[in-house]
């Protein structure tokens, strides 16, 4: 049988000392790491100074602490609250268990200061608690506070890169939506995160109302034919959005293709290079009559909006000898002028204003030199 007899000294408590807090089925789950003293004192989730600061971000993103579900990874608290007192460095596992890879024995590994680490056996009962414990709340929408609560989900640990964005878990047997966030205790550390965890609180407050994952539909025309473009062009000019998005790619100090959105659902790209080797447009009359539709586009008077502009517009004069018109607005420069605390890249953008996942994961590396996502 499986004791904690090989980490018993690595815990203030060797007993689970909490509970979950809230009722069951609940909409919202809100899934913390483990508890701290005053959760081990008390014996509920979130009652220390992180939870009394996740409730008054709960307040503020109009969600009243009574209408969650809050619980932890880990209902046992570890040592001096440090997750490495519970997991186990690789090297340590294979001393104390012999294997790193038989089943049963081979623990689920955890990085901790970039350094594989592994869940013992006893811990391991822990997950089938949680998972359980998830399965009778039967929530809409788990929010995941902190690394811990999105690897016990995912497998991953990369909150910064994808909070904010509605994800599968892919550790339940039946699959369920997340959004991760920040733990209040690192808001607590780092104030400049507690305006986004706030904004992802509201996001979680709407995603709460329905259990599936919701994408947005949009239909993007990538590989057009020449009478494509035209068509497009004749289209836009007879429709006369209010507004025309617009986005370069380049790699090697090239435009490879540009992007026109004419509406929330429906673009088109134009691409000259493809598979950043070769030219895409078959020959040079056919890339000068597309360079045309696309000059067209960009010179009409439809009013243009860019994502940190100053990037496209020099690479379009550097690369094609013309200025578009009608540019009148930049959403980094219009979202950095009201939030100047957070970032302003693309990517953060899209975790805080629409549904779709980090797509920027979705792609294969340096595929583009893009713009920098901070900016």
């Amino acid at each position: 049988m499986t004791t904690l007899a090989p980490i018993q000294g690595r815990l203030s408590n060797p007993n689970p000392c909490i509970q979950g807090l809230g009722r069951k089925p609940n909409k919202i789950l809100l899934l913390g790491e483990a508890p701290g003293e005053t959760e081990q004192r008390l014996g509920i989730p979130f009652c220390g100074s992180s939870g009394k600061e996740l409730d008054r971000m709960l307040a503020e993103a109009g969600i009243p602490t009574g209408e969650v579900y809050k619980t932890n990874v880990f209902w046992t608290r570890p040592l001096n609250n440090d997750l490495k007192s519970i997991f186990i460095p690789s090297l340590e596992w294979k001393a104390t268990y012999g294997s790193t890879t038989s089943p049963g024995t081979s623990g689920i590994s955890y990085r901790i200061e970039n350094k594989v680490h592994l869940l013992p056996p006893a811990f391991q009962t822990e997950l089938t608690r949680l998972y359980e414990e998830i399965e009778q709340c039967n929530p809409n929408l788990i929010v995941a506070l902190g690394n811990t609560a999105l690897w016990s989900l995912t497998g991953r640990q990369n909150i910064s890169s994808v909070r904010g964005t509605v994800l599968p878990s892919s550790t339940l047997s039946k699959q369920r939506k997340l959004l991760p966030t920040y733990h209040p205790a690192a808001v607590q550390r780092q104030w400049d995160l507690r305006a986004i965890t706030i904004a992802d609180l509201v996001k979680a407050k709407r995603q709460a109302e329905f259990p599936e994952i919701r994408r947005p539909q949009r239909f993007v025309l990538c590989s057009p034919t020449l009478s494509d473009l035209e068509t497009w062009f004749s289209s836009l000019m007879e429709q006369r959005p209010s507004a025309l998005a617009v986005d370069v790619e380049t790699r090697n100090g090239q435009i490879t293709e540009i992007g026109f959105a004419s509406s929330p659902s429906s673009a088109l790209v134009v691409p000259f290079i493809k598979n950043y080797q070769t030219h895409y447009w078959p020959t040079a009359e056919e890339e000068t009559k597309a360079l045309a539709i696309v000059e067209a586009i960009l010179q009409s008077d439809i009013p243009k909006v860019f994502q940190n502009g100053l990037y496209d517009l020099q690479y379009i004069w550097r690369t094609w000898r013309f200025t578009p018109r009608a540019c009148v607005h930049d959403t980094m420069i219009k979202h950095h002028s009201l939030f100047p605390e957070v970032q302003k890249g693309l990517g953060f953008l899209g975790s805080l204003y629409t549904d779709e996942p980090a797509w920027k994961f979705m792609r294969r590396e340096k595929q583009t030199e893009g713009k920098r996502d901070d900016e």
